[in-house]
């Protein structure tokens, strides 16, 4: 999902230089894609579960996945024109010693939010929260990280 989010990325920006005067809006809806995932998360994980009970995490995956179908046929309803060539034959060096320490704090970045992100739900539950409660403290997660692309 890393390295998809991150040729994503690239090829957002790549799009957004051929077309300077929306830049800032397509680079800024393709960061908030993962906002509307998590919302959406949010939204049917937790009232799945409690209706399903313990050990449905198969119907949730399958929801999801329909969802992500859902959402996914418009892209290829949408023509999308750009001017932007690819070269075949460009061939670039990459060192990654000047780069490692930030692969270092990615991946310690990414190995905490996954650590405390799992437990917070656990938290939440344990603290006495229903669905509505775990429902309410994800999705809070996801509207801000649909909103935070936008203000930036």
């Amino acid at each position: 999902a890393a390295a998809g989010f991150v040729a994503g990325g690239a090829l957002a920006a790549t799009i957004a230089q051929s077309r300077p005067e929306r830049a800032n809006f397509l680079l800024s809806l393709f960061y908030a894609g993962p906002g509307i995932g998590i919302l959406s998360s949010g939204l049917i994980a937790p009232f799945t579960l409690q209706y399903f009970g313990p050990g449905s995490w198969w119907i949730v995956w399958w929801a999801l996945t329909l969802l992500s179908v859902a959402m996914t046929i418009p892209l290829f309803l949408i023509r999308i024109e750009s001017s932007v060539r690819f070269s075949e034959g460009s061939h670039v060096a990459f060192a990654i010693a000047p780069v490692l320490i930030y692969l270092a704090g990615y991946f310690l970045f990414g190995a905490g939010y996954i650590a405390y992100m799992t437990f917070m739900i656990a938290y939440v539950r344990d603290g006495g929260g229903g669905a509505a409660a775990q429902a309410a403290f994800w999705s809070l997660i996801g509207l801000s990280a649909f909103v935070t692309p936008w203000a930036w």
